[in-house]
């Protein structure tokens, strides 16, 4: 998967609101040692905070962030699209005369995204992609990609065989 890019400013926000959260819960961690009397090595307490924020940027950026309750607080407005697409496309090429079956498949966290394109004559893998939240017609998933003819069925039992 590959990082992608966003209009959206929760990019911003999130990771402020999971260092405040990592801070406070390093302190609760400090606390809880001292009240009974363990005693940790000065290398393990020293990057308690950190430690903290990367398991929770970590949480957050897998399963967190698809959470409804998260979008309903404002925390996030990237939209889940992971999962399989199926429709059409035309294409300049014939005029857009007719219609092509295809089928995206996305694999996505709050970070990072892949995406998938077949149809019967081709595959595509996406390089490089951008979500756009604030566009005025809606949600817009804009990727480049790599495209590679797939062999065509007779010809590829005659070359096998």
């Amino acid at each position: 998967m590959r990082g992608y890019s966003t209009d959206s400013g929760e990019r911003r926000g999130v990771p402020l609101l999971l260092a405040s959260v990592a801070t406070a819960l390093a302190w609760v961690s400090s606390r809880i040692l001292a009240v009974t009397h363990l005693f940790v090595p000065w290398w393990l307490d020293a990057p308690s905070s950190l430690a903290f924020y990367g398991a929770l940027n970590a949480v957050f950026d897998r399963y967190l962030w698809r959470n409804g309750l998260v979008s309903k607080l404002g925390l996030v407005r990237i939209p889940n699209l992971a999962g399989q697409w199926h429709g059409y496309l035309l294409s300049s090429f014939d005029g857009h005369e007719k219609r092509r079956h295809l089928v995206i498949t996305v694999f996505q966290s709050w970070t990072h995204i892949a995406v998938f394109l077949t149809t019967a004559t081709s595959m595509s893998r996406g390089c490089a992609a951008v979500i756009q939240v604030d566009d005025p017609e809606g949600v817009a998933l804009i990727y480049q990609y790599h495209n590679q003819l797939q062999p065509r069925r007779g010809l590829q039992a005659q070359v096998e065989g």
